[in-house]
């Protein structure tokens, strides 16, 4: 490893950075415990032209090497927009399973809150066919890719998730195993223009018991306030509900759609059964007053 190192470090010297690039990959497939020592060459590797197309094209045929790239160039803000270009040249090559990194860009930028990066990033690496309004695989028909923009479902004890197809439609089943729980594991973001809008959601309600109301719920990111809260009912049967609520011009920059319980004590006097479908979830904007 040594004299490919000093290899390296004599190419970008020279500047003969496709060379550099070449040496890199190598050094990165064959020695991954030391891939941190490499990181200082990236961002001079990927500002020339030729030595970032080659490791775009060399990273690109082994995924552990794409990772460990993003990774280090999502890491700071100075070189994340290197991880960001890499992610949508990966995806507009046709290279495959490339979600996991697009997830990793998007979350990096949500975490230096360039909400309108992360959000381009998701809408540039989806297809024409999968785009909607607003809310993204809102009828449940995809498969969740696991991005923040996306349905994001997280386990927890307490609770079984599916998604499910019956009548020829997609549901995001909630089955509650008759247990105390805090519910919080259904969310995705979502970016509104400010003023008035209008939420759809239909759903279905089985043998649902809730000591307190299972609610969905739109807020704020940046400033935290909640523009909207309602309850999902328990009656069994089929629900379709509108709901109008309005986007501050500031301190929304970003919104979250979640599904969450209120705090209780967990007790086994309060034990949550049944199933939830969630059927779909919209958004409209609202004209006039």
């Amino acid at each position: 490893m040594q004299a490919l190192t000093r290899q390296l470090v004599f190419d970008i010297q020279s500047q003969r950075y496709l060379e550099a690039a070449e040496t890199l990959e190598t050094l990165g497939r064959r020695w991954p415990d030391r891939w941190s020592s490499l990181e200082p060459a990236l961002p001079i590797l990927l500002s020339d032209p030729d030595a970032y197309s080659r490791i775009m094209q060399r990273f690109a045929e082994y995924p552990p090497l794409r990772v460990r790239l993003i990774n280090s160039l999502a890491r700071t803000k100075e070189t994340l927009p290197f991880a960001y270009r890499m992610a949508v040249d990966w995806h507009d090559s046709g290279v495959e399973d490339v979600d996991g990194v697009i997830n990793l860009v998007t979350n990096a930028f949500l975490r230096e809150k360039q909400y309108t990066e992360a959000y381009l990033l998701f809408q540039l690496t989806r297809s024409e066919s999968t785009k909607s309004a607003f809310v993204y695989n809102g009828s449940f028909e995809m498969p969740f890719s696991g991005n923040a923009f996306d349905w994001r479902i997280r386990n927890q004890a307490g609770v079984s998730f599916d998604r499910v197809t019956q009548d020829g439609e997609a549901d995001l089943s909630m089955r509650f195993l008759d247990n105390p729980i805090r519910f919080h594991n259904v969310s995705q973001l979502v970016r509104l223009v400010p003023g008035r809008h209008e939420v759809a959601i239909s759903y279905e309600s089985r043998d649902l018991v809730t000591p307190k109301p299972i609610r969905f719920a739109i807020r704020c990111i940046p400033s935290g306030q909640m523009v909207l809260s309602t309850p999902f009912m328990d009656a069994t049967g089929k629900h379709n509900e509108r709901h109008g609520f309005t986007v501050p011009a500031t301190g929304c920059e970003l919104l979250e759609l979640h599904l969450f319980n209120e705090k209780m004590p967990m007790s086994w006097r309060n034990r949550y059964r049944g199933t939830l479908l969630l059927r779909s979830v919209s958004i409209v904007q609202r004209r006039g007053v």
